[in-house]
């Protein structure tokens, strides 16, 4: 959008679909739902392509998440700027610290070591002087065993404890596989974010999308797309985001006023 631009914001998108691994399940839509986000952030989020990185696949790896994450992100993040990050791929819950773990390229989902540990990514992010620092995670969770009820995701367990700038918006309040919209070549839940950050979102009709309008959309949007699909999938937002507060009101997007 002419004349909006974050110059000091940083943005990090990750879509892993295929996996060096035979057992790990390929996600078909995940490398595009990175791409297209990306291309979203750029034309209506205000973030410049030279500050942002996207992985996606064999670029990938766990290396290179922590050199993203843990390096390039600290070494320019400002107090003046905000930090978007958008996770689409295969994770596991850590049976001993209940922590969510990202499989990288070249991860097992059997082997938590050689993935990235979401908690580790929070602790990252409060330590970084940005204003805000905003997480969307489209993952999918390997199903339970037969007979077994459906598993919640602990998407708070790694949020530092203290006041926090930062907000993570999951995809889904339980465990199971990710949900593909294939009328919409996306994932259910990245299809949704992008028609949020399009405009759809704005609830008001201001020209502007904010944090609030976008959780509120998800919300409404995702499980009646999961209920067509006959599935459930119900985003979570941790913490609770205010939608008149200063985090609420922060805008994600700008996009064209509707008539």
């Amino acid at each position: 959008v002419q004349g909006f631009d974050r110059r000091t914001s940083y943005a990090v998108v990750v879509g892993i679909g295929g996996y060096r691994e035979e057992g790990v399940p390929k996600l078909k839509y995940a490398k595009r739902d990175a791409e297209v986000v990306a291309k979203h952030l750029t034309a209506l989020a205000g973030y410049s392509p030279e500050n942002m990185r996207v992985l996606t696949d064999e670029r990938a790896l766990l290396v290179d998440l922590q050199e993203t994450f843990e390096d390039w992100l600290p070494r320019l993040a400002t107090s003046s700027g905000t930090v978007f990050i958008y996770l689409v791929g295969n994770a596991v819950l850590n049976p001993e610290s209940g922590d969510i773990i990202l499989v990288p390229y070249e991860g097992r989902q059997d082997l938590a070591r050689r993935g990235y540990s979401l908690k580790r990514l929070q602790e990252i992010l409060a330590r970084l002087p940005s204003r805000l620092n905003l997480v969307v995670a489209d993952l999918s969770f390997p199903a339970e065993r037969a007979g077994a009820g459906p598993r919640s995701i602990p998407w708070s367990a790694g949020k530092p404890a203290g006041k926090t700038r930062s907000v993570l918006v999951g995809s889904s309040s339980t465990n199971g596989p990710s949900l593909s919209f294939d009328a919409g070549q996306h994932g259910l839940f990245t299809y949704h974010f992008l028609k949020a950050i399009r405009g759809q979102a704005d609830a008001n009709g201001n020209g502007w999308v904010d944090l609030g309008e976008v959780v509120f959309y998800l919300r409404e949007l995702v499980p009646k797309g999961a209920a067509e699909l006959k599935r459930e999938q119900v985003p979570v937002v941790t913490p609770e985001v205010e939608p008149t507060g200063p985090i609420g009101t922060y805008p994600v997007s700008k996009a064209k006023r509707r008539g």
